[in-house]
């Protein structure tokens, strides 16, 4: 990842007519919402191991890794609004939610069996 210099963000705002102080707000919510979502995956993936141990644990595994689909549905829309997005990008976002896919559709077929 490469630093955002001054002299960027004087450029992307006279070329789309925003302030650069809105950029940098609108790109520090991002970072904030990105370290966020990590959180939340190191949890699930704690929870996960303890789930794996006793199923009648899956429902914080369940809950978290709906929150973890909904964050990576909504990080790609974010991405693909913004419009500067790469294939690496479109890569990262799929391989994101293709996980918390997997994460909630295993949670969803334990708490099925566990009866909750």
């Amino acid at each position: 990842m490469g630093q955002v210099t001054p002299a960027d963000l004087s450029s992307a705002a006279a070329e789309t007519g925003v302030a650069a102080e809105e950029i940098l707000g609108v790109g520090f919510m991002l970072g904030i919402a990105m370290v966020f979502a990590g959180i939340i995956d190191i949890i699930l993936g704690i929870l996960g191991v303890r789930a794996a141990n006793n199923n009648q644990k899956i429902m914080p595994v369940w809950w978290l890794s709906l929150i973890a689909l909904i964050l990576g549905i909504i990080g790609c829309i974010m991405g693909v609004a913004q419009g500067d997005i790469t294939g690496s990008q479109i890569g990262s976002y799929a391989g994101s939610i293709a996980v918390s896919l997997l994460i909630f559709w295993i949670a969803n077929n334990i708490k099925r069996q566990a009866g909750k």
